[in-house]
């Protein structure tokens, strides 16, 4: 009966990925989102439109967590609107949650794994914390 607190801050250095526009500067529309393998549960953030270093500042909790062997996948993409438009994405990290043992809230940047060898890599800041909560003790 654990569960994952997960604040999504802010994310720095990323690709541009919206570039036709030649009166605009080159930027992106980044989205998070959060999943752990084996956990029907997944986060989406809201789009922050035309920037490279958004501030999210969005929260997402992850139930029934009974141990910490899993990580949190996090992936940034560039939203694209349109019916025929997909995401591009921009970023991943596979973040081990075994150093949440402790119960401690860990507020970090992690470099992102771009999907291409000649993108920036971007970061993005995550603060984390496994806690128990009694509320979730099935009888």
């Amino acid at each position: 009966p654990n569960k994952l607190l997960c604040y999504v801050i802010r994310a720095r250095g990323l690709p541009a990925l919206d570039t036709d526009d030649p009166l605009e500067l080159p930027s992106s529309d980044p989205t998070v989102s959060l999943t752990i393998p084996h956990n029907a549960e997944s986060f989406e953030s809201k789009t922050v439109w035309k920037t490279l270093t958004p501030t999210f500042n969005e929260y997402v909790e992850f139930y029934h967590l009974e141990d910490l062997g899993f990580p949190l996948t996090v992936s940034l993409a560039d939203k694209d609107v349109g019916a025929d438009d997909d995401d591009d994405p921009m970023g991943r990290v596979d973040v081990d949650l075994r150093g949440l043992a402790d119960r401690r809230t860990r507020r970090q940047w992690y470099r992102l794994r771009p999907p291409e060898p000649k993108m920036p890599a971007g970061k993005v800041e995550l603060a984390l914390r496994w806690v128990h909560d009694p509320k979730l003790v099935e009888p």
